[in-house]
């Protein structure tokens, strides 16, 4: 990992006085360097979606050819690492679930919505029938028609619901 310095920093190193970096240090002259964003200062107050912002914007620099000094991309590995630490104990202790069971646990419940709603004009026909002394089958079957209607209605819902898949 190439790791850009900038000159104040180089001078900051220089125990020689000669302007070069001290020794066991890591310059890069070819790209300038950008203020990285500044550290979480107490990775147990911080705010995890902070985090995570702040490693999306060093990952952006460093794909854009701009990099940080060892101490801050220390700083964000760190937090970085705790933050994966916290998320991991959220879930051993049940309080985050995996995407996999929350897209199965709603495929689950529109099915079961659907089937409940599908097989309705069934159940409600005969009965309504009985009461308006109609034909049971009639009656059925135009509560059907309307429930497909519904049905293909609200499958129409779901179209602007979408889940990013993560990187």
């Amino acid at each position: 990992m190439v790791i850009a310095r900038t000159p104040e920093a180089v001078s900051q190193d220089n125990t020689s006085g000669t302007g070069k970096a001290a020794a066991g240090t890591h310059t890069h002259t070819g790209t300038a360097s950008a203020p990285p964003p500044p550290p979480v200062a107490g990775v147990a107050d911080a705010d995890p979606q902070e985090i995570v912002e702040r490693a999306d914007k060093f990952a952006e620099a460093v794909l854009a050819g701009r990099y940080v000094t060892l101490s801050e991309a220390t700083i964000i590995k760190e937090n970085a690492l705790a933050l994966k630490h916290m998320l991991a104990v959220r879930q051993t202790a049940g309080e985050l679930v995996s995407k996999a069971a929350v897209v199965d646990a709603v495929f689950n419940s529109a099915r079961q919505q659907r089937d409940i709603f599908l097989n309705w004009p069934s159940r409600i026909g005969p009965l309504l029938a009985a009461d308006l002394n109609c034909d049971a089958g009639q009656v059925t079957g135009l509560l059907s028609e309307f429930v497909h209607e519904l049905c293909m209605e609200l499958s129409g819902v779901g179209d602007t619901f979408e889940v990013e898949d993560a990187p």
